[in-house]
């Protein structure tokens, strides 16, 4: 049943936890293709500014390219004030 729930729910799953400081992506058998998880955007920093934990399971060939995207959509939520988890 792996590719109609694949077809239903993504081969890439994605979270983003609000409330927590930290949170590992979990391994799944549907998520073929990488699952990231994304901590709230509100932790203090040592220089003042406000930083996220991110976590990213997948094959190396993929989550490469997702840490790209990932700084590319952070980097202009910040730029254009429009972060707002």
């Amino acid at each position: 049943m792996r590719r109609p729930m694949q077809e239903f729910f993504g081969t890439v799953g994605l979270t983003i936890i609000k409330r927590a400081d930290f949170f590992i992506a979990p391994c799944s058998d549907i998520h073929t293709e990488g699952f990231i998880a994304l901590s709230n955007f509100s932790i203090p920093s040592e220089d003042g500014r406000k930083i996220s934990a991110v976590s990213i399971k997948g094959p190396k060939e993929k989550i490469v390219k997702y840490i790209e995207v990932i700084n590319d959509i952070v980097n202009r939520a910040v730029q254009n004030d429009e972060l707002y988890f």
